[in-house]
């Protein structure tokens, strides 16, 4: 049974968390805000990115933070995902395909799919 939706803030909170964990284990303690203020969002999940201010060192750009952008879906899973901010046909592509795995369409595939799982799945 899939779990009410959460908060557009908690699914924020959430990515932020990733990122700040992804981000201290190559040592960057940001004084910036770690998001982008723009995302997007479908009837699935909300995808946030990584702020542009947020300089990573070069020998860290090969590594997934660099290129990471963070989905959230409504509700509470979580999957570290390729940015496509900068690419708005690539970002529709990625939204549709996280749409396409609706839980109330698929269930498994979607616990299957989201790294971070969701409560009551």
């Amino acid at each position: 049974m899939i779990s009410k939706e959460i908060s557009f803030k908690d699914a924020r909170q959430r990515a932020e968390q990733c990122l700040q964990r992804e981000l201290f284990k190559i040592g960057i303690h940001p004084l910036v805000p770690l998001l982008e203020e723009r995302y997007v969002e479908n009837s699935v999940c909300w995808i946030f990115f990584r702020n542009r201010a947020i300089n990573i060192p070069v020998e860290y750009e090969l590594k997934l933070v660099a290129g990471a952008a963070y989905a959230i879906s409504k509700w509470g899973g979580g999957l570290m995902v390729k940015d496509n901010l900068d690419d708005d046909a690539q970002l529709k592509i990625q939204m549709d395909r996280f749409e396409s795995i609706h839980p109330a369409v698929n269930p498994n595939k979607f616990s299957s799919v989201w790294g971070i799982p969701a409560p009551n799945l």
